[in-house]
């Protein structure tokens, strides 16, 4: 059985927009699937969730570039409308910047790992004309495995299914 997808509510407008064109309007479920066109490279496919529960109409394409860069891709239009970067660090936390296309920073995401207590999520977003904002990153929000929030609502869920 797959699993309830919550009801996120609306933001109050603006939103909060990073991406001009690639705001979510509604609430919506994707699917990723790995597709292999290198055998040494990365490559994903994002559909929005079909009638059936399958993979519905394409919306992005994120291929790995080269190493530690992936380019997230429009499907229609094969435009790039964001990069992601990841930082190379051997004994400090893992760090990835998403980018627009002409290189500024939208987004920086922290991963430090702890022993005893799991993973911390330091995200931070860069709205255009806006100062940075922190949004906590939190697990087990409205029934899915982690949620992102803002001003103390849920903006984003994610969950793995079960295989």
């Amino acid at each position: 059985m797959a699993p309830i997808i919550p009801t996120l509510h609306p933001l109050p407008p603006p939103g909060l927009t990073l991406f001009h064109g690639f705001t979510a309007r509604q609430q919506e479920a994707l699917i990723v699937k790995e597709q292999f066109k290198h055998f040494s490279r990365s490559n994903l496919l994002v559909a929005f969730k079909g009638p059936d529960g399958g993979p519905g109409q394409m919306f992005l394409e994120i291929d790995e570039v080269k190493r530690r860069r992936w380019a997230f891709k429009s499907a229609t239009t094969g435009e790039v409308v964001m990069n992601l970067v990841k930082e190379k660090h051997c004994f400090h936390p893992h760090v990835y910047h998403g980018m627009a296309p002409d290189g500024t920073e939208m987004w920086t995401l922290v991963l430090k790992r702890h022993s005893f207590s799991g993973t911390e999520y330091l995200l931070t977003v860069n709205p255009p004309n806006e100062p940075p904002i922190s949004l906590p990153v939190e697990n087990k929000i409205q029934g899915q495995g982690k949620g992102i929030l803002l001003n103390g609502n849920a903006v984003a869920t994610m969950d793995q299914p079960e295989v």
